[in-house]
């Protein structure tokens, strides 16, 4: 039996559901790119935020650096993920580290919608 999210009596607060489920935040300078918040200072974790990317067939996100690392973990689809002058393919159920600092984007190389997961501090996403 599967249950969407349960909410406790008085409280805003939903313990589980899906990803599906959340409000979409715009990415901006992207085309393709949706953006959902998992976790973050509104839900649970004060000092991270975890956020799921979908990029459509052919979307990519901006090439860009910034003073903050982003922890990735794919979960479904092909990725090229480019870092400075490097470039990695990259397969569901891989991982990737950006240092702060480096420039970095992340290619949708697929045929399908790529899944992500990306963790950054608070500092990294001032919309959580």
């Amino acid at each position: 039996m599967r249950k969407e999210g349960k909410k406790m009596a008085n409280e805003d607060n939903v313990f589980a559901g899906s990803i599906e489920s959340l409000e979409s935040v715009a990415v901006k300078e992207a085309w393709g790119v949706e953006k959902k918040i998992v976790f973050g200072p509104r839900r649970f974790w004060k000092d991270y935020v975890m956020r799921h990317f979908q990029l459509d067939k052919g979307a990519q996100t901006p090439l860009h650096t910034h003073d903050w690392p982003h922890y990735v973990v794919i979960l479904s689809g092909k990725v090229e993920f480019v870092l400075n002058d490097h470039s990695y393919i990259l397969d569901a159920h891989s991982w990737a580290y950006v240092p702060s600092g480096e420039k970095h984007c992340f290619k949708n190389l697929g045929d399908s919608p790529l899944n992500f997961l990306c963790t950054v501090p608070v500092k990294g996403d001032p919309e959580a």
